[in-house]
């Protein structure tokens, strides 16, 4: 194995968890076929013991300990965030290299689908429905809830199960944990809460970017801040334009959780006669 860094050495003893996440480099292959492009560097397809994944790779140019660092959290957090609506992490490497970040790989995300076609009433309920479990899972993690703080439709990824798209929430680059979200919001800014560039956050900031996400995949158009009401406006069934609105409001305390949005969003799902999105799990309704 190749040898450890002395930061991903310290890292590990600051956090006293077992890297099991550890892969070596020469595992992972990797194509020229970009994904996608983010903060971090290029994500390219590839593969690892013979399974297509998608690899990350940080730029070197802005490799540096406090960058190392950051990267080393994104792992961290994904290491041990477990949930099927939730992008799968694979592993990562930890030499003194470009740090590799490799996750399974989907057929799409969610703004490329958009721009080719709208979705139907069910299909947004679906994904949505996606979306709110995996920041549900995120929001109720003990000790700390985890904040994902970059929602967007780029970050939605998309695959097929059987004739139905379904939805994993992906890049736990700027996820953070609830008590140590002192730094001002890395992620999309048309996404972001008002609050978001202050040091007063909590997982309602998400609410209010699942709500414009909610928004744009009713009427097909990304948030434009000077233009949210007009925005909400264009949605045409009620129940979802009325979520929309107390998801974005002003005042974090006035919008609901994300346990809330999940009930709303089932409710849709048994009106829409789909009982094969909704299960009960200890009493409670999810959605798988």
């Amino acid at each position: 194995m190749h040898p450890r860094s002395n930061a991903l050495v310290d890292s590990e003893r600051r956090l006293g968890e077992p890297r099991d996440w550890i892969i070596r480099r020469d595992e992972v292959i990797i194509s020229e076929i970009v994904l996608g492009t983010g903060a971090w560097g290029e994500v390219y397809q590839g593969s690892f013991r013979g399974c297509p994944v998608a690899v990350k790779k940080i730029h070197e140019l802005i490799l540096s300990p406090h960058n190392r660092r950051l990267f080393e959290r994104e792992i961290s957090i994904a290491s041990r965030c477990r949930h099927p609506n939730l992008l799968l992490f694979m592993g990562a490497t930890n030499d003194d290299g470009c740090p590799l970040f490799v996750t399974e790989l989907l057929e799409t995300d969610l703004r490329k689908f958009l721009s080719q076609r709208s979705l139907h009433h069910e299909e947004i309920v679906c994904l949505a429905l996606d979306v709110a479990i995996a920041l549900n899972y995120l929001h109720l993690n003990e000790p700390s809830p985890i904040i994902h703080r970059d929602i967007s439709s780029s970050n939605v990824l998309l695959w097929r199960r059987d004739v139905r798209w379904r939805a994993k929430l992906s890049d736990y680059g700027a996820a953070s944990f609830m008590h140590q979200c002192m730094s001002p919001h890395p992620g999309a800014s048309i996404y972001a809460a008002p609050e978001a560039c202050t040091s007063q956050q909590s997982p309602k900031a998400d609410v209010y970017s699942f709500g414009l996400l909610l928004c744009e995949m009713c009427i097909r158009e990304v948030p434009v801040s000077e233009e949210i009401q007009e925005q909400i406006g264009l949605i045409t069934n009620d129940v979802l334009r009325d979520l929309v609105t107390r998801c974005v409001m002003i005042a974090p305390d006035a919008r609901p959780t994300m346990n809330d949005v999940i009930a709303v969003l089932t409710q849709q799902a048994e009106i829409l006669d789909a009982p094969e999105l909704v299960v009960r799990v200890n009493d409670r309704t999810a959605v798988l």
